[in-house]
């Protein structure tokens, strides 16, 4: 259950730790709380594999609409106009015409 090595398999792991553990009346006592404690750390690396997978499934989502949102914004473009920044005193951005749209 070593990451890395070329047998890595947790699921085979934590099988084969179970059995040890099932049958531990034969081990020492040495052996017994190191067969636990290899039990935890292969439980908890589980936990944070299965962790790891969702967090990288909501990111992949997660860029999908932001591509999405931008692919929207680059056909919604308004030409000659300009959004104000808010301010923060009063509220929502105002829309405006750039001055390109006066006439003298």
């Amino acid at each position: 259950a070593t990451p890395g090595h070329h047998g890595y398999n947790l699921e085979s792991a934590k099988a084969l730790l179970d059995t040890v553990l099932d049958n531990s009346t034969m081990l020492s006592t040495g052996v017994l709380h190191f067969a636990r404690t290899y039990a935890g750390s292969v439980s908890e690396r589980r936990r944070l594999e299965q962790n790891n997978r969702q967090l990288k499934a909501e990111l992949t989502d997660a860029r999908e609409k932001l591509e999405a949102l931008t692919e929207i914004e680059r056909e919604v473009e308004l030409p000659d106009t300009e959004i104000e920044k808010p301010d923060i005193n009063n509220g929502s951005p105002q829309i405006k015409k750039s001055n390109t749209d006066r006439i003298p």
